[in-house]
């Protein structure tokens, strides 16, 4: 390791830097009082002044700059993936099934959006049946959003703690409405959504590698279809 020294003389003091190059890229720094500087051992040291290697500061500096460019575009990568995405990298990271995984994180996410616009058509509905379904699926959601939780957590799998992007932007738009507006496209997307998720059920309940994690898909079904079923319902009375 080559070692440079710079002396620096000011009122009262000379200071002797040492600069250790390339690897560790620490210095370390002894000061002497000037009145006591005569006595020491090093003091041609001290007083001698080299000039530091330019080229190899400007690499030194280059190396860091880059290094911290590296981390923050990690950091701010992660940070622009939304929660699914995030748990959907996690599950990759501990080679779990991919199909399986990726049905629990959909799961997962779709189920607490149900909630969330259940409790809005509670709020914002002006049909009574609108509200009630609301209601149910409030009460049916949110029952089997912990069964989830419990199985990913007894699989070791990830899955999300918040609304994917996709999933939040269904909430946003319909928290702007109310009324028979609301009424309209909450059962629009109700519709359509329970066509989704019947089909993303029962895929994972023919398909799905883990036993427990078929086993949830199909015993989920039946409720996907009844909420289907009287979701449907409302919306042809809507005609």
């Amino acid at each position: 390791m080559t070692t440079y020294r710079r002396s620096i003389l000011s009122q009262n003091r000379v200071e002797l830097v040492h600069y250790l190059i390339p690897e560790t890229y620490l210095f370390r720094k002894k000061v002497w009082p000037l009145d006591n500087i005569q006595e020491h051992s090093l003091l041609p040291a001290v007083l001698k002044r080299v000039n530091l290697n330019s080229a190899i500061m400007k690499k030194i500096s280059l190396s860091l700059l880059l290094l911290l460019s590296a981390w923050t575009f990690s950091c701010n990568s992660t940070s622009n993936k939304d929660s699914a995405e995030q748990a959907e990298e996690a599950n990759e990271m501990k080679n779990a099934p991919e199909d399986d995984s990726e049905f629990m994180v959909k799961a997962a996410s779709g189920g607490m959006m149900e909630v969330e616009l259940g409790n809005l058509a509670q709020q914002k509905a002006q049909s009574k049946a609108v509200k009630d379904f609301g209601a149910m699926m409030v009460s049916d959601h949110s029952k089997a959003n912990e069964e989830l939780k419990a199985l990913a957590a007894s699989k070791n799998l990830t899955i999300p703690a918040t609304l994917s992007d996709d999933h939040q932007q269904h909430v946003n738009d319909l928290s702007k409405l109310s009324g028979a507006e609301f009424d309209k496209e909450y059962v629009k997307m109700m519709v359509d959504d329970h066509k989704e998720d019947i089909d993303l059920f029962k895929e994972a309940s023919f398909d799905a590698k883990d036993a427990d994690i078929k086993a949830f898909a199909g015993k989920t079904l039946p409720t996907l279809q009844k909420h289907y079923d009287a979701v449907k319902a409302i919306q042809d009375g809507m005609k």
